[in-house]
């Protein structure tokens, strides 16, 4: 793609665009709020705890986790784009992801106990399992957050998540203070998610569409579940591919590995939970500019891309070059070890910011199935690698693993069918993007 090409596509009405920003950061700035929260306490646990009794709660959370993300039934991006494409519908829409979601809740629960069951845990650390479980059906709960989104008022439901993401990390302090149990901790994870679910049906109800909330038809509920079905595939897989090593240590190593790799995850998660944020704030922009001219999709494609993966580099960067401080300084010198997992993770970061417009494109185009196919991938290649190198390497390779996996699914499996040649292309030009337009001015001003 051409300098004078990209200047062109450049712009775009600056409402819009400004709009766009704007939710962007509010968006960005909850994941901030809300992940730095969960980093930060997880530091102060690790300092009031033993490093086992922080392994266990990492591993409990875990779990969790990916269940909250394979419970949303991949209906996020797809949900935004339902909204933008039926504004009118809003509340039948609304209705309709509820059901869904709840019902795949359901089988990922289960799912977390059986897992948990059959890991040969004492029955008190199922316990904690259960009951981390339990914020799955809470998380899911926040449809009308893709509402905001959609209608580019992202600030509302994130006002709402910051209040209760403060609210709750004072309460877990107060917890930490008197001593609290590990499954005090757990619990207060299940109430927090559930707590800033409804709080964001409240304000819903009111600035939502009207009427908030309508009787789904069932061609609504079996469009949405069928076209969501190869995204919760893939989230599934996902979920599996970013989380795989936290299991495979428990089983292959110890919950001491399992700590220590959780406590350098827990300042990556930070760092990757903003270019999902901004990428999906600003999708309701990509599917405007899809409608527009190819030359305009395109351009604004590779400037995402661009910005996406330098702002990956330097971050990157800047994380590599102070694990050796930061780790040492945040959780003690009882987790050294977390500083070369934090350097190795610290690798991903070009690839896991352009993974985010990756997401965000495939929805666009609704090639949904594509989303499981180079998620499939990273995670085959995850394991493969896991069981290679965990026995030898111990947590360091978990992390190896982990990276060489995010950036096969990311950015190698673009290179593998003929639909996503042109991305790959405009994901390797991103690598020099910056060096190209610097050469062609100096050569406009010689």
């Amino acid at each position: 793609m051409s300098v004078a090409h990209r200047t062109e596509t450049r712009r775009r009405p600056e409402g819009i665009a400004g709009k766009a920003r704007f939710n962007g950061i509010a968006a960005t700035l909850q994941q901030l709020v809300n992940v730095g929260a969960i980093g930060l306490f997880s530091i102060v646990l690790a300092r009031a705890v033993s490093v086992a009794d922080f392994g266990v709660y990492a591993y409990a959370i875990t779990l969790a986790s990916i269940g909250m993300a394979v419970g949303m039934g991949g209906i996020y991006g797809l949900g935004i784009k339902s909204f933008v494409d039926n504004p009118e519908r809003g509340g039948q829409i609304t209705t309709s992801i509820i059901l869904i979601r709840e019902s795949f809740s359901v089988l990922v629960y289960g799912a977390i106990l059986l897992v948990a069951a059959l890991s040969g845990q004492d029955s008190a650390i199922v316990l904690n399992v259960a009951i981390a479980g339990l914020a799955v059906f809470g998380k899911v709960l926040d449809v009308p957050d893709l509402w905001f989104q959609a209608t580019m008022s992202a600030y509302i439901s994130a006002s709402v998540k910051i209040v209760f993401a403060v609210a709750f990390f004072g309460c877990r302090m107060l917890f930490v203070v008197n001593q609290g149990s590990i499954t005090d901790f757990v619990w207060l994870l299940a109430a927090e998610y559930l707590c800033t679910s409804l709080a964001l049906y409240v304000v819903y109800y009111f600035w939502g569409p009207k009427p908030a909330f309508g009787r789904p038809a069932a061609r609504d509920i079996w469009t949405l579940a069928s076209q969501s079905f190869p995204l919760w595939l893939s989230s599934v897989v996902n979920q599996l591919n970013l989380r795989i090593g936290v299991v495979l240590l428990q089983v292959l190593a110890s919950f001491e590995a399992v700590a220590f790799y959780t406590a350098a995850s827990r300042i990556t998660d930070v760092v990757f939970a903003v270019p999902m944020a901004y990428a999906t704030a600003t999708f309701a922009v990509l599917i405007g500019e899809k409608k527009g001219t190819l030359n305009e999709y395109r351009g604004y494609l590779q400037r995402s891309l661009t910005s996406a993966c330098w702002m990956g580099i330097l971050v990157g960067g800047v994380i590599a070059s102070s694990s050796h401080l930061v780790v040492p300084f945040l959780y003690g010198n009882a987790f050294a070890e977390s500083a070369d997992v934090l350097t190795i993770q610290a690798l991903a970061c070009p690839f896991i910011f352009m993974s985010a417009i990756f997401s965000k494109w495939i929805i666009a185009e609704g090639t949904y199935w594509m989303s499981l196919g180079r998620y499939l991938i990273g995670l085959i290649l995850n394991l493969i690698l896991c069981f290679a190198l965990i026995p030898g390497l111990g947590v360091n390779g978990a992390a190896i693993a982990s990276v060489l996996a995010i950036a096969a699914s990311a950015y190698l499996f673009c290179f593998l069918r003929r639909d996503t040649r042109e991305l790959a292309k405009m994901m390797s030009f991103a690598f020099i993007d910056p060096a190209v337009l610097i050469v062609a001015r100096l050569k406009q001003k010689v």
